[in-house]
């Protein structure tokens, strides 16, 4: 084996030693007919740019300067211009040892459409404020009612998750070096989450087509709004005559008792607990519609540059990432009440009404009386009667209180952000991937707040059932502003306002991309998926100092003392969650 070695050696030198014998690695291929190498150039370099004169030949006439319509002027023999060169070459060292990695592939584009299943996080915070009286407290009661529920206040986590359907878009390019650049956009549509607290009491609401069908003849509007349930439309055609003028409860329903309505659809929903000006507070009750709702809107796009792996192996590779990104988000919180504007139960038999009074027995969802209505309203003993008084506020208006609050959160972000890209699999096989990133981000908050008849809408004078109309009327004003022809809205009211701080952010993102549809029989031969990825995946993304459309409300209201909700900016950490699947072409 040496000996081998040393006559390889020996026969080397003896070759180059021979005078005049050129070396090359490969024989050095004739310039086209009619061209001779310039003066002064030699293999390997490119021919000059300036204009020279040649012989003719078959592509140049005459001596003319060469132009560019043949062979380019810079075409040289190897190594000057070779179609075997490497479009990407990375040299590095591995444990002492020095590697080359190059290949000749021209960059991926690639393409993803997805459909997202949209999740927010709850809302929080008490709907009403923590510091006013409960209505068992403000007009009294049968201790039992601590443990039932009697126009009890609720909680914004009761409309639960926010959730909604979106679409999401990716496309970029992928380098030889597996560098590359991603852009993506998001649209979340307009996820929902309800709470309607109609839909927790125990109701038996019969068959009243015929009634139904006298009112309608009679020209009556059933109640609006989307709050109304489906199953309540016939007899609340009844209920609208019974609360509206000219007649109010004296309004002729044929053979129906209307006081039979009343105790059936005047129900024990909610309350929301307000600061009225007094040391105590009060708690508004709701007995024909208690909804409240959130509302989450974000479209979110970002650019992200990926470097070349800092981690590689043969199924599985790290890469670092920067970029950009921007973010709207629209959160609402909602409440809509709708009260008869009636008091019922207690004393009012004997013309002596009780200030805000409304009657339930224990909502245990039993009929005690077995009347075909469970739990009637009127009295705190089921079955055992009560009168019904309408507090009119003006014999031109319903005695129907429309209620509503609308807070507005909008949010822009901005903002650079940081990461790394994981890989493992193969980029033509199953492929599990994700990214975790993170981000300082511009937040510029616009906060709106709206609504209309907050306060009390049953205060009374004790001992008669009129209303004072104005602040210095009584010593005890009434809560509302009485509508107008001119005014039917006096009791109205908005607020907003606006800031700009720094939020983080945070993402989670998991995704898997399996070459499904090239093994399905028939959807092989469709040219859409032939060579179509199936994805599937979640992304999770949380941003800490993002106003809270519920807990931002001062909850206060008797607008005849100029009390009415403001804003009081809460911030708290928001999430979304989206779980996308779709298509994704590599090209």
């Amino acid at each position: 084996m040496r000996l081998g070695h040393s006559l390889t050696a020996v026969a080397f030198l003896v070759i180059t030693g021979i005078p005049g014998s050129p070396l090359h690695a490969q024989g050095v291929p004739a310039y086209p007919a009619g061209y001779a190498m310039p003066a002064g150039m030699s293999y390997g370099m490119p021919m000059p740019l300036t204009s020279q004169g040649g012989p003719g030949n078959g592509i140049h006439g005459g001596t003319s300067p060469i132009d560019y319509g043949g062979i380019p002027p810079t075409f040289g023999p190897f190594p000057g211009v070779s179609p075997y060169m490497n479009s990407y070459m990375q040299h590095m060292n591995q444990d002492g040892l020095w590697f080359q990695r190059s290949n000749r592939l021209p960059p991926r584009y690639f393409a993803n459409v997805d459909y997202s299943k949209v999740t927010t996080r709850k809302l929080k915070g008490l709907v009403g404020s923590p510091h006013a009286r409960s209505y068992h407290e403000m007009v009294g009661g049968s201790d039992e009612f601590l443990y039932f529920n009697y126009y009890n206040p609720r909680d914004a986590s009761d409309t639960d998750h926010a959730e909604g359907n979106g679409i999401h878009f990716e496309g970029g390019w992928w380098n030889p070096d597996d560098s590359g650049f991603v852009v993506d956009f998001l649209w979340t549509g307009r996820a929902t989450a309800v709470y309607d607290a109609r839909e927790f009491v125990f109701r038996n609401f019969g068959d009243f087509t015929a009634q139904n069908e006298w009112a309608l003849g009679q020209g009556a509007i059933p109640l609006g709004g989307e709050i109304q349930p489906v199953w309540q439309r016939d007899e609340t055609v009844l209920l609208r005559a019974l609360l509206s003028p000219p007649d109010f409860e004296l309004t002729e329903i044929g053979d129906l008792d209307p006081e039979l309505l009343f105790q059936k659809h005047l129900l024990n929903l909610a309350g929301i607990p307000v600061d009225d000006g007094t040391f105590e507070g009060v708690t508004i009750p709701w007995d024909l519609g208690f909804q409240l709702r959130y509302h989450s809107e974000s479209i979110a796009t970002n650019a992200t540059m990926v470097f070349a792996p800092i981690i590689r192996s043969d199924s599985w590779k790290v890469r670092p990432t920067l970029g950009g990104r921007y973010l709207y988000t629209d959160n609402q919180f909602q409440f809509y009440g709708l009260d008869s504007g009636t008091i019922y139960g207690g004393d009012g038999d004997d013309g002596e009404g009780t200030p805000n009074l409304k009657s339930h027995p224990i909502g245990d969802g039993i009929d005690d009386d077995e009347d075909g209505i469970v739990d009637n309203a009127g009295s705190d003993d089921e079955g055992g009667g009560g009168a019904f008084n309408q507090i009119n506020f003006n014999t031109d208006f319903s005695t129907i209180i429309n209620s509503f609050v609308i807070n507005q959160v909008e949010s822009q972000l901005a903002g650079p952000e940081i990461g790394l890209r994981y890989d493992l699999g193969r980029n033509n096989g199953c492929r599990l991937w994700g990214h975790t990133k993170l981000a300082v981000m511009v937040n510029q908050e616009r906060v709106r707040l709206t609504g209309d008849n907050i306060g009390l809408g049953t205060d009374i004078v004790p001992g008669s059932f009129d209303m004072p109309t104005r602040p210095n009327s009584t010593a005890d004003p009434a809560s509302f502003f009485i509508p107008t022809a001119a005014n039917p809205n006096p009791n109205r009211f908005s607020d907003s306002k606006t800031d700009t701080h720094l939020s983080p952010l945070f993402e989670q993102k998991l995704q898997a991309e399996i070459p499904l549809f090239g093994s399905i029989p028939l959807l092989r031969d469709c040219r859409l998926l032939e060579h179509a990825t199936f994805r599937v995946g979640a992304t999770f993304t949380w941003i800490n100092n993002m106003a809270s459309p519920s807990q931002s409300i001062v909850w206060q209201g008797h607008p005849q003392r100029g009390l009415f909700p403001k804003i009081n900016i809460n911030r708290q950490a928001w999430w979304l969650l989206t779980t996308d699947f779709g298509l994704g072409w590599t090209y």
